[in-house]
């Protein structure tokens, strides 16, 4: 049975009407059913989801507000601690993107299902096999079947090739890019849709781990203590033979950095892949490469403190940890990877 929630006003002029698809052997069945505005604003509520409004309207207001921040008083007043100068960077920085780019609550938007194959060719044949359909059901002859079903037989073998065609060709062209090849063949075994999706309940040590923030912790002291588990399971060499033993002798003048330019910043940020992976102040690349020719000089200076006094900035060591399934049970700790997502401005500083 298909249960359909409509508006009362539409209910009387839809109880008249005769609804015929070939989806199946016999015509749906439909019930209508009247619902409260409460019923209404929780089943809305159930396609909210948080996104950052991220537009070329914000972006140019985010532009203007950057270009016009004073950086002396925080960044630039301060040319021996790299980790104050970093965070009032940071916070400066976070602080103008939430406010011309804030992030609030929007409707997910639900896909028609079409599929990339369909012209607008095939699809006015689709509607032609739905006409011979409902004269088929109207009229119930020889002739009206069979000419229905000949159009239908046809339509599905035209469909098979195109979607076939579809295909070869996209996998003819990424044929160079194994990693687009695997996406096109996980989305044709329906492997992608939901596999990011976290079950609600883990197990860990015959107890279940609920709610967000417990199924977090418990993900990082598993990722933290896997490492000093396994090496506990290691036997220690038996000779007092160090790996400094190995080392030959150190050349203190091998290597010379000069000052870091502002020139040489927007060469490296250029560089740089346009990914849209965001690290734990919720940055991308692609919104660094946008903004980067106002944030240049400040970065510079932050750059040039942590060669000079030989200290790289905490916060540019904190990443973004997310679980990622490889296989088993999908509540079981054990059977995820974690992928680091580092920081935006560490990765041109590296």
């Amino acid at each position: 049975m298909t249960v359909k929630y409509l508006n009362s006003y539409k209910i009387s002029s839809i109880r008249h009407q005769k609804e015929i698809t070939d989806l199946s052997d016999h015509l749906p069945i439909y019930q209508i059913t009247k619902y409260s505005d409460i019923d209404r604003r929780t089943i809305n509520n159930d396609n909210l989801i948080k996104k950052r409004i991220v537009t070329p309207h914000t972006l140019g207001l985010f532009n203007d507000k950057l270009k016009n921040c004073n950086w002396d008083d925080s960044v630039y007043a301060n040319n021996n601690d790299v980790n104050v100068c970093y965070n009032e960077f940071v916070n400066k920085f976070t602080t103008l993107f939430n406010e011309t780019c804030p992030i609030k609550k929007c409707h997910v938007k639900k896909t028609s299902g079409s599929k990339p194959w369909m012209s607008s060719t095939l699809i006015n044949c689709c509607k032609k096999k739905n006409l011979l359909y409902k004269q088929f059901i109207n009229n119930n002859c020889t002739a009206t079947e069979k000419r229905y079903k000949n159009y239908k037989n046809k339509l599905t073998a035209l469909l098979r090739s195109c979607e076939k065609t579809y295909y070869s060709n996209l996998l003819d062209i990424n044929k160079h890019d194994i990693k687009k090849t695997w996406m096109i063949i996980n989305g044709l075994m329906n492997k992608n849709k939901n596999s990011s999706r976290l079950p609600s309940e883990f197990v860990n040590n015959n107890l279940i781990v609920t709610g967000d923030s417990n199924i977090a912790n418990s993900f990082n002291d598993f990722f933290v203590n896997v490492g000093p588990n396994l090496a506990k399971k290691v036997n220690k060499p038996k000779s007092n033979i160090k790996f400094t033993d190995y080392m030959k002798t150190t050349i203190n003048e091998s290597i010379f950095l000069g000052p870091v330019t502002e020139e040489e910043i927007l060469e490296t940020v250029n560089r740089c892949k346009n990914k849209l992976s965001n690290d734990y102040i919720d940055v991308n690349m692609c919104l660094v490469k946008n903004v980067i020719r106002h944030i240049a000089q400040p970065l510079m200076h932050i750059f040039n403190v942590s060669f000079n006094t030989g200290n790289f900035p905490d916060c540019m060591k904190v990443a973004k940890v997310i679980p990622l399934y490889k296989a088993g049970d999908k509540q079981c700790f054990s059977n995820y990877r974690p992928v680091s997502l580092l920081p935006q401005f560490f990765k041109i500083h590296e």
